[in-house]
């Protein structure tokens, strides 16, 4: 947890948990007034296991959102808190705290910390978003703030600079496009193209049929100016031949600029582009009650310079629903092959609905697995969950986790989750 985060964390009490505990029932005859519709919502999820050096732990992890509406202005919240009661660890991470203005009917602000999804990712933003409306089916957004990055923990860090601007259409005759730009800075005092700084232009276009079938076309490209390639390139169709039947096929292409200072998964894990290829289908077998369904997936990936590797991922399964007695059941066997070796398993999901306030589901997994390095074993994973809607909006709920695998003998833990959500509708 970085300085700025620190100094956040001094300002809750440290026993902060227990603030949200206390939190839940006094909010069932207070709440905000200052808006003429709000809803908050907290959840407290705590788990007791033990480390690899078989250490006792007790972490548990709260959460906060909130939203509130007026006529021309709206906010909304999302953040967690974490507290290891064993260690002593806190954290704070403050996901969004942001407003939405709507200063004419046809132009809207959003100022603060934000989630940005104008194409190429989504990201949290510390900064502006403007959109103008001329026409019921046009619209311009232009944005730009401070990138922010939960997992590396940023958030005192001012250097980068994300600025974008989208232009799009909507709602015309069952058609969606919009065309992206945006200029990313690493540092907001280096002039370096390609290492420090990168260009990015993209579009995405989908549109569905009015025939019978309703069949559904997309596609999504991104390209990298200053690095020169081509870094997103999807394109697909949904397709349903009867109202039994839904099918997909799917072809992606992806790379990432490697010269650019900016660390990325597929960076790490190769050096060259990533090709992928789906077909999935969903059959209805008897109708409200059984469904079969499958998915294929093909990759060809370079994990070195023109060494170029195959990788195939089968899933296969059923869904069982008995909407009246609130049951579902969905076995599932998997496959999985890559340069690394390959993975035979079988899943299977049980949920049951006992009325409207109580539910209980388990989920077991079991694979074997062989890899190139003859580390050859067998993995087992079992969980179970079960809830009470103890009160409105107050749901306890509580549940178990076992993993064995060959790094590890055994890996259990227990948990439980509080959830609450409350508010007012004018």
């Amino acid at each position: 947890m970085d300085i700025h985060n620190q100094k956040l964390m001094r300002i809750f009490p440290r026993h902060l948990f227990l603030l949200l505990l206390v939190l839940c029932p006094w909010s069932f005859v207070h709440g905000p007034v200052f808006a003429a519709e709000y809803n908050i919502g907290t959840k407290i999820l705590g788990e007791v296991k033990k480390n690899t050096q078989n250490q006792q732990l007790f972490p548990v992890d709260g959460y906060v959102n909130g939203s509130a509406y007026g006529s021309k202005i709206s906010v909304e919240t999302d953040m967690r808190f974490f507290r290891d009661f064993d260690t002593d660890n806190d954290q704070y991470d403050l996901y969004q705290t942001v407003a939405h203005i709507q200063a004419l009917e046809k132009l809207e602000f959003d100022l603060g910390r934000q989630f940005i999804n104008q194409g190429f990712s989504v990201e949290i933003l510390d900064g502006v978003q403007a959109t103008v409306t001329p026409t019921e089916h046009f619209f311009a957004t232009v944005f730009s703030g401070i990138p922010r990055d939960v997992e590396i923990e940023n958030f005192s860090d001012n250097k980068e600079l994300l600025t974008g601007i989208s232009l799009g259409l909507k709602n015309f005759k069952k058609t969606e496009a919009t065309i992206h730009a945006a200029w990313v800075k690493n540092d907001v005092h280096v002039i370096e193209a390609g290492q420090n700084d990168e260009a990015l232009v993209g579009f995405t276009v989908s549109r569905q049929f009015a025939v019978s079938s309703t069949p559904f076309v997309y596609a999504n490209f991104e390209y990298n100016a200053t690095g020169e390639l081509v870094q997103v390139g999807t394109a697909g169709f949904d397709i349903y031949p009867t109202h039994r039947i839904a099918l997909n096929l799917e072809g992606n292409y992806f790379n990432i600029d490697r010269d650019f200072a900016q660390p990325t998964i597929q960076g790490l894990y190769s050096t060259g582009r990533l090709i992928d290829a789906r077909f999935s289908s969903t059959w209805t077998l008897v109708e409200q009650y059984l469904k079969f369904t499958e998915n294929v997936s093909y990759e060809n990936m370079e994990v070195l310079p023109q060494d170029f590797r195959n990788g195939w991922r089968i899933d296969t399964g059923f869904e069982l629903a008995i909407e009246n007695a609130g049951f579902r059941f969905e076995p599932v066997y998997y496959y999985i092959k890559s340069f690394g070796g390959h993975v035979n398993g079988v899943r299977g999901y049980f949920h049951e609905q006992f009325n409207d306030l109580f539910y209980a589901e388990l989920s077991v997994d079991y694979s074997t697995y062989k890899k190139i390095t003859n580390d050859n074993d067998y993995a087992i994973s079992l969980y179970g969950w079960t809830g009470y809607e103890v009160a409105k909006g107050l749901i306890l709920s509580g549940g178990f986790e076992y993993n064995k695998n060959n790094l590890f003998d055994k890996d259990a833990r227990a948990a439980f989750r509080i959830d609450y959500n409350f508010g007012k509708k004018s």
